[in-house]
């Protein structure tokens, strides 16, 4: 354990005195903000948390993160990996390797078709822990108490989240990872939705076409309304049922996390994190990449790349706006 040395003792109390801190900051701030976001600790789940009571100055706030990843560059070298990440460190620090405790890697490359049997072990570890609490000697104040472990974050890409959430994924037609209530739209004689948010022209599908949204009126999803959804997809009689109300709830199956102390997670959706690496980092500049070079896909029944107008940068303001070879006229 951490305190067991006086040193590293002293540092596992970051959570504790910098939520103080950011409880007097709030204080002092007339509009009632934080003056920088700038950790998990500042948002306003946490805090609610805290001001509930549901985390206490002593509970050991936990982040579980899972990835496959593909070791070498043939394929039967793929796996699965899974961390647990201690928020008690500063920012600085948790994110290193020797703060961060490995959990399981789990082998492939065949498909995982039940994930929890590999995270049971860790799972099982935790919610022991969370229902009889972990005694600790703190060596940097000479005090015994007990902690608890509270589960704050799971952390994924989308298909790895799935495994975690139980939700339908971002191709279903309540597709959000946070479970928002917007409903996607799809196109004729298609079944995979799309989460647009303005009306597309001379649209008229049953169930789908739906307003314009604006975004900032977009919110994630509460635990009341997943527990309400979730009770109507588990009254499902027949398979046919079963469907229908996936389609309506967005949900395939409970997610394996309710197994453990409800009070010491954050709660579901709550705790399913946001993943902005794919969309920022890979997705959205592999899209406009493709527009820009006339290359994007189009639907092969209502479109046709030859009837769209383009412009092409050429010359000097190509070379000099976008730093990259000149593309011929």
């Amino acid at each position: 354990m951490q305190q067991h040395n006086p040193v590293t003792a002293q540092r596992f109390h970051y959570h504790e005195h910098h939520t103080q801190e950011i409880i007097e900051e709030i204080i002092r701030n007339p509009e009632g903000y934080v003056n920088a976001y700038n950790d998990v600790f500042t948002g306003s789940a946490y805090l609610d948390a805290v001001h509930d009571a549901r985390i206490k100055p002593d509970d050991i706030l936990l982040i579980l993160s899972i990835d496959d990843a593909q070791l070498y560059e043939s394929k039967s070298s793929d796996c699965w990996i899974y961390i647990w990440i201690i928020l008690e460190f500063s920012p600085k620090e948790r994110y290193k390797k020797k703060s961060v405790l490995s959990s399981t890697i789990i082998p492939r490359p065949n498909k995982l078709k039940f994930i929890e049997s590999f995270l049971y072990p860790g799972f099982h570890h935790i919610s022991t822990l969370q229902h009889e609490g972990l005694p600790v000697w703190d060596t940097s104040s000479n005090h015994f108490f007990t902690s608890h472990l509270f589960l704050f974050l799971t952390c994924a890409d989308g298909p790895g989240l799935l495994c975690l959430s139980g939700l339908i994924g971002h191709s279903g037609k309540h597709g959000c990872r946070m479970y928002c209530p917007i409903k996607g739209q799809h196109k004729p004689r298609r079944s995979q939705y799309y989460p647009i948010l303005l009306l597309p022209m001379q649209y008229n599908i049953d169930g789908c076409a739906h307003p314009d949204i604006d975004p900032r009126s977009i919110t994630p999803g509460t635990s009341e309304q997943y527990v309400m959804k979730l009770k109507y997809l588990m009254s499902s009689q027949t398979k046919t049922q079963y469907k229908k109300h996936r389609l309506d709830t967005g949900i395939v199956a409970p997610s394996f996390l309710l197994d453990l102390q409800l009070h010491l997670i954050l709660g579901i959706p709550k705790c399913f994190s946001s993943e902005i690496m794919h969309f920022s980092g890979a997705n959205m500049a592999s899209l406009f990449m493709d527009l820009w070079h006339g290359m994007m896909n189009c639907d092969e029944l209502t479109d046709n790349q030859n009837s769209w107008d383009w412009r092409v940068l050429v010359n000097e303001r190509w070379s000099s706006c976008c730093k990259l070879q000149t593309i011929p006229s």
